[in-house]
């Protein structure tokens, strides 16, 4: 039976050595507001994750962001986007604990003159496609007049009559 190493992760219990401290998100939380530090190294940490995550990415010799739009590379059928991702970058309405606003890395983009940015949200627009590619009266109808596909299926599979029975929970 082989026995942990300082700094080794248990396999069994995935928990770190018992004579280590764990120092991860979880078990920093339960000691912020008895510790100062621990708030700050908190901080320092998501800061760093930002500056490595969407910002290093947008230090590029053009002033210009070319992100790439992968239509087929996300395993979840929907579009990604990459070099950089731009599709979550932290905005300014992301409040601090204390009260206060941070400036965010959505801030920082600004379109060229004459040029804006334009923001869309592809919500369900495979179903909107498949609607058009079988050529479906009525679920283009139903998708048309702003229905929730989701809501209809849920109400077909639980055999509820009409869409009164589905809630969002």
């Amino acid at each position: 039976r082989k026995t942990p190493k300082s700094g080794e992760i248990n396999e069994k219990t995935g928990k770190l050595n018992p004579d280590q401290l764990a120092v991860n998100k979880d078990a920093l939380t339960e000691f912020k507001l008895s510790h100062p530090v621990v708030a700050d190294l908190m901080a320092w940490r998501g800061k760093r994750q930002i500056l490595a995550t969407y910002v290093r990415p947008l230090e590029l010799a053009d002033p210009r962001v070319h992100t790439s739009f992968n239509q087929c590379e996300a395993r979840t059928s929907r579009m990604s986007s990459s070099r950089p991702n731009c599709q979550n970058l932290p905005s300014s309405e992301d409040e601090r604990e204390d009260g206060t606003y941070e400036i965010g890395v959505r801030d920082v983009l600004i379109p060229g003159p004459g040029n804006a940015f334009i923001v869309g949200d592809y919500s369900s627009i495979e179903v909107f496609m498949l609607a058009h590619y079988i050529a479906d009266p009525d679920l283009s109808a139903f998708l048309a007049a702003g229905g929730d596909l989701y809501a209809r299926v849920a109400a077909a599979v639980a055999k509820t009559r009409g869409l009164r029975g589905v809630t969002y929970e």
